[in-house]
């Protein structure tokens, strides 16, 4: 048996317009960068010492929480594996403390992303 699908193109504009831009996603990494004394390129490169790793979790996290974004889209913004996003939010929510709560509020709001 085979499945036949059928979309119209009305409904791929409305699935291209629940993809998130990849504007906010620059804005979450510039915010973070700016917080954690970093370039948006550290956080977006390959360097894995604490200092890098950390924020750029924060961030991968944080992409999480914008509005119509998803795993791959995330991903490709950070040269990463989709499964790398999501033991970013792990490591985050592991991690979480009161001030780390209230840093990522700070950066949420320089950022414009509401969870």
């Amino acid at each position: 048996m085979t499945a036949h699908f059928s979309v119209a193109a009305s409904d791929l504009l409305v699935l291209r317009s629940r993809t998130v831009r990849p504007s906010r996603i620059a804005a979450v990494v510039a915010a973070v960068a700016e917080a954690s004394d970093l370039t948006p390129a550290d956080l977006i490169g390959r360097e894995r010492g604490r200092e890098v790793s950390h924020p750029r979790q924060v961030a991968m996290a944080l992409c999480l929480e914008l509005p119509h974004a998803t795993l791959p889209q995330i991903a490709r913004a950070f040269g990463r594996d989709h499964t790398t996003i999501i033991h970013a939010r792990e490591a985050v929510r592991r991690r979480m403390s009161p001030d780390l709560q209230a840093a990522m509020d700070r950066i949420r709001e320089r950022a414009g992303v509401t969870p």
